[in-house]
């Protein structure tokens, strides 16, 4: 077995060094580099394909490293936490209401966000009984697809104390669901998330013209990243050229992190929502290996030079605070009272891996 992959390296380095003469990797050279790369690379994961640009290090599909020792016990802490019961800690929006699978409570992003985690962990435990918590969330969202590509939920409902019923049909969430299927496609190789993904990109390529992703909300445009990278993932996958075009489309309308750095907005206090930011400055890195323009590396770093110096703290973490301010008339006072609830705290750490992920 080592000797015939030793033979397959060396195979591969004569062929690029072939190709690497070839005008220093010409559009041809680098498409004969993919399908070298396909003969040593097989699975449900790829390097970029060309015009993107090839990155350095490769995610391996989910479940491929088992936790051990202190680390998977955490896990199973997690497990049999609030991580593993949120549909028993909090029914009312991950019960079986939620509008992500097909009831008439929250239908917006917090159903997602649970899966988004429950599901990593679920594969990377290898956990049964979480799996079958996942899968109901998988199935109904990959059956609601539209014969135009539409997914999720679409019908808006009076309001509700608790209950987020009123923007169905906005980007944000999505973006939240097309990650989680592409976790589920690196563990289970489920076809049906490539052609599911195709036909949504394919509708968003043709809908986003009238209706932009701020359309419902400004949620999307900040992170629209989330959906970017899904993008790049599908084309990794497919090479469907129309996925290039939308990978533009999607820069060009989401909010621009280059010029909130060039207005020193990160130097100020209250300029942007922290999660907004957290999820949402790596946007220029990602359209990076669309465009290989200096200048959105450039932008993000600086912006976390400024983080750093105007955000940061001693014990080299950075802080956000998300404050939800009320005011409430006192009719016997006839005066107001500032109420400070929910007060959320935000922590941004300073490592790559989990800015860039």
């Amino acid at each position: 077995m080592k000797i015939k992959i030793f033979a397959v390296v060396c195979l591969l380095a004569a062929n690029l060094f072939t190709i690497s003469a070839q005008k220093w990797f010409t559009p041809e050279a680098e498409k004969q580099v993919d399908a070298l790369l396909s003969q040593v690379v097989e699975g449900n994961y790829k390097n970029n394909r060309y015009p993107l640009l090839r990155k350095p290090l490769m995610e391996l599909p989910l479940g491929s490293i088992k936790p051990k020792g202190w680390l998977h016990e955490m896990l199973v802490r997690q497990k049999n936490g609030a991580s593993g019961q949120m549909d028993v800690l909090y029914p009312s929006v991950m019960g079986k209401r939620n509008g992500w699978l097909g009831g008439d409570g929250d239908q917006w992003e917090r159903g997602p966000y649970w899966i988004d985690g429950l599901l990593p962990l679920a594969y990377i435990l290898d956990d049964d009984v979480l799996k079958a918590k996942v899968q109901p969330w998988i199935e109904w969202a990959l059956q609601s697809q539209r014969e135009d590509g539409f997914f999720g939920p679409e019908k808006d409902y009076p309001g509700e104390p608790g209950l987020q019923r009123d923007n169905s049909q906005d980007w944000w969430p999505r973006m939240v669901v097309l990650k989680i299927l592409q976790q589920y496609y690196s563990a289970t190789n489920d076809k049906r998330v490539v052609a599911f993904m195709t036909k949504y990109f394919r509708y968003q390529l043709n809908t986003l013209p009238q209706k932009p992703l701020g359309h419902w909300s400004s949620w999307a445009e900040f992170r629209a990243c989330d959906n970017l990278q899904a993008v790049y993932w599908l084309y990794n996958l497919t090479g469907e050229d129309f996925l290039l075009e939308l990978g533009h489309l999607l820069h060009r309308q989401s909010f621009s992190f280059i010029d909130m750095v060039d207005r020193g907005d990160l130097r100020r206090p209250c300029t942007i929502h922290c999660v907004n930011l957290a999820q949402g400055i790596k946007e220029p890195i990602i359209y990076y290996q669309q465009d290989t323009d200096r200048k959105y590396i450039d932008a993000v770093k600086e912006g976390f030079r400024d983080i750093r110096r105007f955000h940061g703290q001693c014990v080299k973490s950075l802080k956000a605070a998300r404050i939800k301010v009320t005011v409430s008339r006192l009719p016997s006072l006839q005066a107001y009272r500032i109420r400070l609830s929910n007060v959320q705290r935000n922590w941004l750490p300073i490592y790559p891996m989990r800015i860039f992920h």
